[in-house]
C-alpha cells in the first residue's frame, strides 16, 4: 500500500457528478500534495464512478455504498474506516477549496498541536439573492468551538475518531450530525485552532431549490475559472463580499450630513478635543425660566437648559458625554420644586456593569443613584427651597462614563453614562425644607439601548 499520506481528504457524494468534477479538481490542484482522496458515493446511480476514474490519479479511491443513507454521515464513516492519513479533511461535493487550503490547515495543526483546525468559509447564496456570509470568525477573534463549522472548512486528527467514535446517523440525534460530531471533539478536551484565511467556497444546496434534480454546475465552473485566471482572486472576492454586505446594511454606511444646528467649527473642535489637542470649550450658562411642561431631550426645546456634558439629540433621547453634565434654570424665590427625569445607564457587561450618579443642586448632593438596568426609568428628585436660588445648576457626576470604543462595542468615542429621555419640573405645595430625597417612580419601560 506504500507510505501513508499525511492527509486523508473525504468527499461524500450522491448523484451530482457535474459538481463532483469541480470538487475533485480543487483537491488535486492543492499546493500541499501529500494526501489521499477518498470519494464515497452514498448509493450513487449516475455516472459519478466514471467521473472519478477520468482523473486517472492514483491518490483517488472510489467506493459506492450499496444504498442511499440520506446524509454524508454514512459515507464519511466508510471513508474514516479506510483513511490512512494523520489528518482528515472534508470537502462537500458541491464546494471548492482555494489551492492554499490544505497547506494552511496542516501547518496550523503542526504548529499548535490542536485536535481540530478550521478556516474561513464563504457561503455563496444564489446570485439573485445577492447574499454572502463568512463563517469561522468569532467575536473574540480566537478559535471558538461554539460557532457553526461547515465540514468543508474543517481538518482534524484521525486518531481522535478512535476515542470519540464517528459520525452519527441524523435520525438518531437532534443536532445536525456535523455539529454533533465537532461538539464531541470539543467535549473530549481537544483544542481548536483557527486559520485566519478565506480558503473555502460553499454553494449552499439548501438555498438552491431542486438543485439535486436540475444538477447545475455553472457556479462552480465560474469560480474555478476565476481562481485560475485572477491572480488577485481572494482580494476581489473579499471586496465583492464587503460591497454586498454593506449594501444590505445601509445603517452602517457613514453619510455626510452637516447639521445646520451646530455652531461654526463645532465638528473640528470636537475632533480636536477627542484627540487631546484642546480642552472642550464650556459655553457660558443660560438660566431659562422653568418650563411649564415635560421637556423631551430629543427636542430642541431642551437645548437652553443643557449647559455642558451633553451629546447631540437622537431620535428619542440624548446621551451625556463626559464625566460631568449640567442643567441650568431660573426659579422664583420661596418655591420648592421636584424634578422628574427619565434615565437609563450605558452598560457594557464585563466592562461597565453599573453607572453611579451623584446629583447635585447648586453644589449640594440631593441624590446618589446606582443604575444597573438598561430600561428607562423615571427618577424623582426633591429640590428644597432653602437650596434653590434665582439661578440654579443641577450637576450630574458620572464616575463610570465610558466610550463604547473602549468597551469594544462600537467605534463611538463619546464618553457615555446616561441616556435621558425627558425631564419635568413641578412645584411642591407647602414647600420642602432642607431634607433631600430621591426615589424611582414605577414606570413602564420606554425604550432599550441598542
Amino acid at each position: 500500500m506504500g507510505k501513508s499520506p499525511r492527509v486523508s481528504v473525504i468527499v461524500a457524494t450522491y448523484n451530482w457528478s457535474s459538481v463532483l468534477r469541480y470538487a475533485i479538481e480543487s483537491v488535486l490542484w492543492q499546493s500541499f500534495t501529500d494526501f489521499e482522496l477518498l470519494v464515497i458515493g452514498d448509493g450513487c446511480t449516475d455516472d459519478s464512478a466514471e467521473v472519478v476514474a477520468s482523473f486517472r490519479d492514483p491518490r483517488i479511491f472510489w467506493h459506492n455504498l450499496p444504498e442511499n443513507s440520506g446524509h454524508q454521515s454514512a459515507p464519511n464513516n466508510a471513508a474514516l474506516a479506510r483513511a490512512r492519513g494523520e489528518f482528515v479533511a472534508y470537502l462537500g461535493h458541491d464546494d471548492l477549496w482555494h489551492p492554499s487550503h490544505l497547506a494552511g490547515m496542516v501547518n496550523a495543526l503542526d504548529e499548535s498541536g490542536a485536535g481540530l483546525a478550521y478556516s474561513w468559509l464563504e457561503i455563496i447564496f444564489p446570485p439573485a439573492a445577492a447574499v454572502r456570509q463568512i463563517t469561522g470568525i468569532s467575536p473574540t477573534g480566537e478559535a471558538d468551538p461554539r460557532i457553526v463549522l461547515p465540514p468543508s472548512s474543517v481538518m482534524h486528527r484521525r486518531d481522535l475518531v478512535e476515542e470519540i467514535g464517528g459520525w452519527k446517523d441524523y435520525r438518531s440525534i437532534a443536532a445536525a450530525p456535523d455539529t454533533e460530531f465537532f461538539h464531541r471533539i470539543h467535549e473530549s478536551g481537544k483544542r481548536f485552532v483557527q486559520v485566519k484565511q478565506l480558503t473555502v467556497f460553499k454553494f449552499n444546496a439548501a438555498a438552491r431549490p431542486d438543485c439535486y434534480q436540475q444538477k447545475p454546475s455553472h457556479e462552480q465552473a465560474e469560480y474555478m475559472a476565476r481562481m485560475k485566471r485572477e491572480p488577485d482572486f481572494l482580494v476581489r472576492e473579499l471586496s465583492n463580499y464587503i460591497e454586498l454586505n454593506q449594501r444590505r446594511h445601509p445603517e452602517d454606511i457613514s453619510w455626510a450630513n452637516p447639521s445646520p444646528a451646530l455652531a461654526p467649527g463645532a465638528h473640528v473642535r470636537e475632533s480636536r478635543f477627542v484627540r487631546g489637542l484642546e480642552e472642550r470649550e464650556i459655553p457660558p450658562p443660560r438660566f431659562p425660566p422653568l418650563p411649564l411642561q415635560r421637556v423631551s431631550f430629543a427636542s430642541e426645546l431642551a437645548d437652553p437648559f443643557l449647559w455642558h456634558g451633553w451629546s447631540h439629540r437622537e431620535s428619542a433621547f440624548r446621551w451625556t458625554d463626559g464625566e460631568k453634565a449640567a442643567i441650568t434654570f431660573s426659579a422664583p424665590a420661596g418655591v420648592s420644586l421636584t424634578l422628574q427625569m427619565s434615565l437609563a445607564p450605558f452598560l457594557a457587561p464585563g466592562t461597565v456593569d453599573e453607572q453611579p450618579v451623584d446629583v447635585l443642586l447648586n453644589g449640594r448632593t440631593i441624590a446618589q443613584l446606582r443604575l444597573v438596568d438598561l430600561e428607562l426609568a423615571t427618577h424623582l428628585f426633591e429640590l428644597p427651597k432653602a437650596w434653590l436660588q434665582q439661578e440654579n445648576v443641577i450637576a450630574l457626576a458620572l464616575r463610570n462614563a465610558t466610550a463604547p470604543v473602549t468597551a469594544r462595542i462600537s467605534n463611538d468615542v463619546r464618553k457615555l453614562s446616561l441616556r435621558v429621555a425627558w425631564m419635568e419640573f413641578s412645584s411642591v405645595p407647602g414647600g420642602v425644607g432642607t431634607a433631600a430625597s430621591t426615589e424611582t417612580v414605577d414606570a413602564a419601560p420606554e425604550s432599550r439601548v441598542t
